[in-house]
C-alpha cells in the first residue's frame, strides 16, 4: 500500500450528542443526568492505555492507506476488544506482541479481562436516552476441539455466545453474517465473503450506537452550503445550523467543539483544523499527547454551529496495519502462539473491520464489526457574540465516553457527497 500524504486528518466521535434547540425544552430527571463513572485506579490506567492504542491505530491506518482524498472511520474499541479476547489464548512471544500493540505493558491478563467485563456493563447503562449495543461471540468449527478454559473466559469476561458450526456446509456464512446485522440493525450486513479452507474459530465483537442530540438540529434550518474538499473541489452539502452553547477549545491547529448526546455521557468531539495552517501541520499536532492536553481546557461558549450531514460506510483490513504495529508473530503458524486455545500449530489468518457512521439532525447512527479468524495450517494461496464554527471542510470526529475517555468511534471526513 502506498503512504498517504499526511494531508489527511481523523475526526474522534465522543459519543454525546442528542438534539434540543433550546434547553427550556431539555427535562431530565435526576437519575438520567450524566455523571461520572467511578473508575478504580487500575481501570483507569488500562483506560488510559486504550487511548493511546486509539490514536496508533488510526494514525498507522491513515499513513498506510491510500486514503489521502478519502474518509474513513474505525472503531479502536471493537479492535481492543477482539485483541483481548485473543490474547487470552495467546502464549510467549505472541501474547507478548499483542500486548505491546495494545499498549498495555505488563498490566496482567486478569485485570485486563475484568476491565472489559465492568466497562461494558456501565457502557450499557450510563444513559438511558442513548442506545448502546456491545456484543461478542466465538464460532467454532464443528471439528475443531477448543479448551474450555479459552471458552470460559471468554463467556464470563467478554459475555461472549459460543457458537458451533459447520464452517464449510451451505449457508454456513450466511448464519454468522445474520449475527452481525441483527447485532448492529442491519448497518453491518456482512462480514465475511467466505471461510478459507483453513479457518477454525472466528472471535467477533459488534459494537452499536445511536444517540440523540442534546440540542438537536431543527430540519428546516438545514441548507445547501459549500463544502470545500481535501483536493480543493467545492460540493453543495446539506449543512445543519444551530446557535447553541457547547464546550469549545481553541489553539492554533484546530478548534474543536463537543456535542453532547442524551444526558452528556456520550459526545460528538469534532476538530476542525485552522485555516491559517496546512493540512499536514495540524495532523502532525493530533497526537495523543495533545489531546491529553486539550481534553483539559474545555470552557463553555455559545457557537453558531454548522455540522454537515454525512454518512461513511467503510471495511479495512488490519493484517498490515497490526504488523507494522509490532504484531508479527500472532500471524505466524506455530505450536506455541495459541496453545491455550487448542492443540495445533495455529495463527490469527484475518482481522477485519466493517464500520458505519451517519449523521444527521436526530443525532448520529454508528455501528461497526471486528473479526478474528483462527487458522489450524498454512493458508493456501469572543465575549458574548456567537463564535462561528462552520465545519466547511476536512475535518476528524470521534465519539466517546466522557468520564472513562473509551474511544468508541474515531475517523475523518475529507469530502462528502457519496458513501464510501
Amino acid at each position: 500500500m502506498g503512504k498517504a500524504p499526511p494531508i489527511v486528518l481523523m475526526v474522534w466521535l465522543g459519543m454525546l450528542l442528542w438534539a434540543c434547540q433550546s434547553r427550556k425544552d431539555k427535562s431530565l430527571s435526576e437519575s438520567q443526568e450524566w455523571k461520572d463513572l467511578m473508575v478504580s485506579p487500575a481501570n483507569r490506567q488500562i483506560a488510559e492505555k486504550n487511548t493511546k492504542f486509539a490514536f496508533d491505530l488510526f494514525r498507522k491506518m491513515v499513513e498506510l492507506g491510500d486514503t489521502s482524498n478519502a474518509s474513513l472511520v474505525v472503531s479502536p474499541f471493537s479492535a481492543s476488544c477482539v485483541l483481548s479476547m485473543v490474547m487470552n489464548g495467546a502464549g510467549n512471544d505472541c501474547l507478548d506482541e499483542i500486548r505491546k500493540v495494545l499498549c498495555l505493558g505488563s498490566i496482567p491478563l486478569d485485570s485486563i479481562n475484568d476491565y472489559y467485563r465492568q466497562l461494558t456493563g456501565c457502557l450499557r447503562q450510563v444513559d438511558s436516552q442513548t442506545e448502546l449495543g456491545l456484543s461478542n461471540s466465538l464460532w467454532v468449527h464443528k471439528d475443531f476441539d477448543v479448551k474450555p478454559a479459552f471458552k470460559k473466559i471468554n463467556r464470563k469476561m467478554y459475555d461472549a455466545e459460543i457458537r458451533c458450526l459447520d464452517f464449510f456446509s451451505p449457508g454456513a456464512v450466511d448464519v454468522v453474517n445474520r449475527w452481525c446485522a441483527e447485532k448492529t440493525k442491519n448497518r453491518i450486513p456482512k462480514i465475511l465473503e467466505a471461510f478459507k479452507e483453513e479457518d477454525r474459530l472466528v472471535l467477533m465483537n459488534a459494537l452499536y450506537f445511536q444517540g440523540k442530540w442534546e440540542f438537536e438540529f431543527r430540519e428546516d434550518y438545514t441548507r445547501p452550503e459549500s463544502f470545500t474538499a481535501m483536493d480543493g473541489t467545492i460540493r453543495e452539502v446539506d449543512m445543519m445550523r444551530q446557535v447553541e452553547s457547547f464546550r469549545l477549545v481553541r489553539n492554533e491547529f484546530f478548534d474543536i467543539a463537543e456535542l453532547p448526546y442524551g444526558n452528556g455521557s456520550f459526545s460528538l468531539v469534532v476538530l476542525l483544523p485552522s485555516p491559517k495552517k496546512k493540512w499536514d501541520t495540524c495532523w502532525d499536532s493530533f497526537t495523543e499527547g495533545n489531546w491529553r492536553s486539550w481534553d483539559k481546557e474545555w470552557e463553555s461558549r455559545r457557537l453558531d454551529l454548522k455540522l454537515p450531514r454525512f454518512k461513511i460506510a467503510d471495511r479495512q483490513s488490519l493484517n498490515e496495519i497490526l504488523r507494522s504495529m509490532g504484531m508479527i508473530q500472532p500471524f505466524i503458524r506455530s505450536l506455541e502462539n495459541f496453545s491455550r486455545i487448542a492443540h495445533g500449530e495455529l495463527k490469527i489468518g484475518d482481522l477485519l473491520q466493517n464500520t458505519f457512521i451517519s449523521v444527521d439532525e436526530g443525532g448520529t447512527e454508528a455501528a461497526a464489526v471486528t473479526v478474528a479468524t483462527i487458522m489450524a495450517e498454512e493458508e493456501l494461496p469572543p465575549s458574548l457574540q456567537p463564535y462561528p464554527f462552520h465545519i466547511n471542510r476536512p475535518f476528524l470526529f470521534l465519539i466517546r465516553e466522557r468520564s472513562t475517555g473509551a474511544i468508541l468511534f474515531m475517523g475523518k471526513v475529507v469530502k462528502l457527497g457519496d458513501i464510501d
